[in-house]
């Protein structure tokens, strides 16, 4: 119980008074003043002071012991002040056990059938359904020919033909696996007949790529393609 210094005013209040009275705390020994009303509400169970009873609660907290799953035997560390509402099992079996409740299953089964009727059903449309000037984004066909090439079919076929030809390994460095590229020997912008014909192609890595590959600026080829003849030499692949 909280000890009462000032009994003769405790016993001169009503129970239901917000008078002060002085208490001293039974673990430290300061006097506090507390209102009658709250003395009898506590009814001595919080018979410590406001900062006593907060450490005493953060001191609580950090106290941790072992247990175990009573199903799977797992352990971990746990709270000791929330072993009083723990049954058991850890999250998974818990888990597991509650959802083989028979009205577990029942309204989850109603929660489901609910979800799926306000499913709204779209129709099933063809591939080239409002394509090219029926699609509201339509604006002229302006998407240069190229773009299109790059994106088309024909060349992810092609990119695909060359890297298991090439077994995924850069013609160059050797490197296996990763990023790879398809490279055209012979540029793609400037011979068009030899676009997706496999023999033009190799596989590189990206830094061969940058080092190795031919580059056009304006239509014209600045820089041919290097390494295949060191390729051919050692037997490697390529052209």
């Amino acid at each position: 119980m909280i000890m009462i210094i000032d009994l003769a005013t405790y016993n001169s209040t009503s129970a239901g008074s917000g008078k002060k009275i002085a208490c001293r705390c039974d673990v430290c020994g300061l006097s506090v003043m507390l209102a009658k009303q709250k003395i009898v509400a506590r009814g001595g169970v919080f018979d410590k002071c406001r900062r006593c009873f907060y450490n005493r609660n953060k001191t609580k907290c950090k106290e941790y012991i072992v247990v175990s799953c009573l199903e799977c035997g797992k352990r971990w560390n746990k709270r000791k002040d929330s072993i009083k509402k723990w049954l058991g099992f850890c999250k998974s079996c818990a888990s597991k056990k509650t959802a083989s409740l028979e009205h577990v299953k029942i309204a989850m089964s109603l929660n489901g059938k609910a979800v799926m009727a306000r499913v709204v059903r779209l129709p099933h449309y063809p591939h080239n359904y409002r394509s090219g000037p029926a699609n509201n984004k339509w604006r002229g066909g302006i998407t240069p020919i190229n773009s299109k090439l790059r994106q088309s079919i024909e060349m992810k076929e092609w990119r695909k033909a060359v890297f298991e030809r090439d077994s995924y390994t850069c013609q160059i460095c050797g490197e296996r696996g990763g990023n790879k590229q398809a490279d055209h020997i012979l540029p793609f912008a400037l011979y068009p007949e030899l676009r997706f014909c496999l023999e033009n192609g190799r596989t590189l890595c990206i830094s061969c790529h940058r080092k190795h590959g031919a580059k056009v600026s304006n239509g014209r080829l600045i820089k041919p393609a290097s390494g295949i003849a060191l390729n051919i030499q050692t037997g490697e692949g390529g052209v």
